[in-house]
């Protein structure tokens, strides 16, 4: 290789041809950014199907689960008052028909979403605003999968810290009607064990002081990529202000002889597994949170392409509605 603009030049006309489609094969399964709904009312949502809402929204006194208008962009609002109820909001797979990730063309997942907190205080860590996307492989005995993403708080370096934080989990109960989750420590975003990467520390946990926890009234952007089989989740956040960034990979934990995610659609009448996508307020905490730019896809990359783009190839499934190009825009 003669120079650096040479090896620039060969990896844009690889980049090219992957993007082409002939190295790789991709769809979208389902999206929403809410420009569809109206600000005030519940999210409303028809993408596969003729009529009827995808989105099942759940109540509770003290809750509040509408589309507001944040930063001039519609997104989904959740509102939590009462601390001893929890309440969701969930995307049903059953609404994506032969959407299937043990078939070649669907085997790789990609969930990607804006996350934001304004405020957040509960009870104990376990209470906690998160997004979890839930493979429920054994309905009857209430078996379920599922990679989590939420702002809670744990010791970190001595402290009760707040944290952007991941968990891969597999258990023996419905994560669907699960009000608590207990972040640590070690599924801290952006946490090397010694400190913070630039934009993902967002201070010491307030026990008296809601707004004091946040992520700092922001969006931070996930992509989270499932391969059919595997126990492993691999993903970037992105805090949008600033482009700050980080990759991270997150394992199962529980069950162990798992053999690992794998996600189905069905009938609309119900069918299991119920696999889904769910926005969760928590028991014995209130704050306020925001999702917005939801966008699931499939794709099918040459095992070539794999070691060349690895994770940076998921920002091209991102919807960008607030962020372009490399110049950060306020949320």
């Amino acid at each position: 290789m003669r120079n650096k603009n040479e090896l620039s030049r060969m990896i844009a006309v690889i980049a090219a041809a992957c993007l082409s489609g002939s190295a790789a094969e991709a769809g979208v399964v389902w999206s929403d950014d809410f420009t569809g709904s109206t600000p005030g009312n519940a999210p409303q949502r028809n993408f596969v199907i003729p009529t009827g809402n995808d989105w099942s929204i759940g109540g509770g006194e003290g809750i509040t689960q509408t589309v507001a208008s944040v930063g001039g962009s519609n997104a989904y609002s959740g509102l939590d008052s009462n601390t001893s109820v929890s309440s969701s909001s969930s995307v049903s797979f059953a609404r994506f028909g032969a959407f299937d990730t043990s078939l070649p063309e669907h085997s790789t997942f990609t969930v990607a979403f804006d996350f934001r907190v304004d405020s957040f205080v509960a009870s104990s860590n376990v209470s906690t605003f998160r997004v979890t996307v839930q493979d429920q492989y054994n309905n009857g005995a209430n078996r379920a999968r599922a990679m989590t993403v939420g702002l809670g708080y744990a010791n970190i370096d001595g402290v009760a810290g707040n944290e952007l934080f991941l968990m891969a989990d597999a258990r023996d109960d419905a994560l669907s009607s699960a009000s608590t989750i207990s972040p640590l420590g070690s599924t801290a975003i952006g946490w090397n064990g010694t400190s913070f990467a630039p934009d993902f520390n967002l201070g010491q946990y307030a026990s008296g002081d809601a707004s004091s926890n946040d992520t700092n009234d922001e969006f931070y952007r996930f992509t989270l990529t499932f391969t059919d089989g595997s126990r492993t989740v691999a993903g970037t956040a992105t805090r949008l202000s600033t482009g700050a960034t980080v990759d991270f990979t997150r394992t199962l934990a529980g069950l162990e002889t798992d053999p690992g995610f794998s996600f189905k659609g069905g009938s609309l009448a119900g069918s299991a597994p119920i696999d889904a996508f769910q926005i969760v307020l928590p028991q014995s905490g209130v704050g306020q949170m925001y999702v917005d730019n939801i966008a699931m896809e499939t794709s099918v990359p040459e095992p070539a392409m794999l070691g060349i783009f690895g994770l940076s190839a998921l920002g091209l499934m991102s919807r960008r509605k607030r962020w372009s190009g490399t110049r950060p825009i306020n949320h």
